[in-house]
């Protein structure tokens, strides 16, 4: 997933892809000015792929060897007995790396994600810059119409 970092304007929702912080803050900003009313604070947020659950099958895999095996014949009963954990760690870690082969060559890799590190940024308000108005305004020191 190409950028680490996403803005959110209500904490709940995050947009965007930023390479980082500080981009995805400037964008943030951006769009709270595009609202009619906007936030008083922006979050930013570090955006974690999730897990494609790859890892930790060489048990159940193993038993599933197993019980086919004794289903098939009845002398397997022993079958697979007395694998280590040495070795089912490997076969795990073997497993591992063909389930993320085979979800790369299939484009199935995960896009879901979830946000940590998350920062709030208070919104700067906007410059107030009031023009005066041609009846308003102070030409000579003395007396006002004005109260």
């Amino acid at each position: 997933m190409s950028g680490r970092y996403a803005y959110s304007l209500d904490r709940q929702t995050f947009l965007g892809q930023f390479d980082s912080r500080a981009d995805a803050l400037r964008a943030a900003f951006a769009a709270a000015r595009q609202l009619a009313e906007p936030p008083t604070e922006v979050y930013v947020g570090l955006k974690v792929v999730g897990d494609p659950q790859a890892g930790g099958h060489a048990e159940q895999v193993l038993h599933t060897m197993c019980d086919r095996a004794r289903a098939a014949d009845e002398s397997a009963a022993r079958y697979l007995c007395n694998v280590s954990e040495h070795e089912e760690a490997d076969l795990d870690g073997m497993l591992a790396r063909t389930i993320t082969e085979w979800l790369k060559k299939h484009d199935r890799m995960p896009t879901f994600y979830r946000i940590e590190a998350i920062s709030e940024h208070p919104v700067p308000s906007p410059s107030q810059t009031r023009r005066p108005t041609e009846d308003r305004e102070v030409t000579e020191i003395g007396t006002s119409e004005y109260p």
